[in-house]
């Protein structure tokens, strides 16, 4: 029998009426259900001290009542940000962005890495071109521009990154838009992601508060001889435009 959609409970179920099978809802269908479920459990008296399925669920259901809100600032808000060239970049929208190289070099170089828990300022700008300078030349322009998305999403540090799937979903999108834009590989080429662990190693050593903490995902990773020096962001956007022109040239 084919996959036609069986309906259960006003939700359309693919599979087979007595076998296995999946169900597919809309958002408003899934959040109707999830509300049905935690207001059921919350009229059930409760029985025991212990979870059970029943419990279970209306937790699943009131986490994802939570996750699905509508903020009502989005009633009056457009997901876009205004960049220093005028532009507005649309989070929903990445691949409409012109890319501005203006507009990217000044969002990075004003922006400060680890979240700004640095002994003295670092910019975006200022990692991405050093790290354009650990690669072979066919991979320097790709490891300038490895993190110029972060113009727009910032640098968020990854502990909190990991712990937001959205954000993490929007960043991958204006990432492969600004990827697509500049005719880079789709994913990160192996050579650019050990320059950013080189980088990280050293920025560890050079402007991170000394610590005896490792870092697991340093292990084996040796930082640069050269330490990193002050820069302040109207020279590192300059810094980051004349390497860009410089590759450009290249390419």
């Amino acid at each position: 029998m084919s996959d036609a959609p069986i309906i259960r409970n006003g939700h359309n179920f693919v599979g087979q009426p007595h076998g296995g099978g999946r169900f597919e809802s809309t958002p408003a269908q899934l959040r109707n259900a999830a509300l049905r479920l935690a207001m059921k459990t919350r009229m059930s008296p409760a029985t025991s001290d212990h979870t059970d399925p029943g419990t279970d669920a209306a937790l699943v259901a009131t986490a994802y009542l939570d996750l699905t809100r509508e903020d009502p600032r989005a009633q009056i808000m457009e997901p876009s940000i205004q960049t220093i060239t005028g532009e507005y970049f649309n989070f929903l929208k990445p691949e409409e962005f012109s890319w501005d190289i203006e507009a990217l070099a000044h969002g990075l170089a004003y922006q400060c890495r680890f979240t700004g828990h640095t002994r003295f300022f670092y910019s975006i700008a200022l990692h991405s071109v050093l790290a354009s300078y650990l690669v072979e030349p066919e991979f320097a322009f790709e490891a300038l521009m490895h993190d110029s998305h972060e113009f727009a999403y910032g640098d968020m540090a990854t502990p909190l990154k990991i712990l937001c799937p959205d954000y993490r979903r929007l960043e991958d999108q204006g990432e492969a838009a600004m990827r697509a834009h500049y005719g880079l590989p789709a994913q990160k080429s192996p050579e650019v992601k050990r320059a950013d662990l080189i980088m990280l190693a050293t920025e560890k050593r050079d402007i991170m508060p000394d610590s005896d903490h490792n870092w697991g995902i340093l292990k084996g990773v040796v930082p640069c001889n050269r330490p990193i020096g002050e820069l302040d962001p109207e020279a590192a956007k300059r810094f980051f435009l004349n390497r860009f022109a410089e590759l450009q040239v290249l390419r």
